[in-house]
């Protein structure tokens, strides 16, 4: 499974974890209207499908990081 962060239009962002991003569009076009659907290195919060993935949330930065399949940071974000 991979994660991607969903943009909508009328409410606020969300994480979708689902083998493709064909399948996490449809996933989340049940949740708004979907405007975009970006590939996250990590599942983040708010997940809009928590079930999907046993991975915890360990993206904290998913704005900066949609589109990324890795993680730039040098360090951990919890450090």
């Amino acid at each position: 499974m991979s994660a991607y962060w969903i943009t909508f239009e009328n409410r606020g962002l969300g994480c979708v974890t689902a083998p493709n991003a064909g399948v996490a569009y449809t996933i989340a076009e049940g949740f708004g209207t979907v405007l975009n659907v970006a590939t996250l290195p990590n599942p983040a919060t708010p997940r809009l499908n928590p079930g999907e993935s046993d991975s915890p949330s360990f993206c904290y930065l998913p704005h900066r990081c949609a589109g990324r399949t890795s993680c730039q940071s040098s360090r951990s974000c919890t450090d």
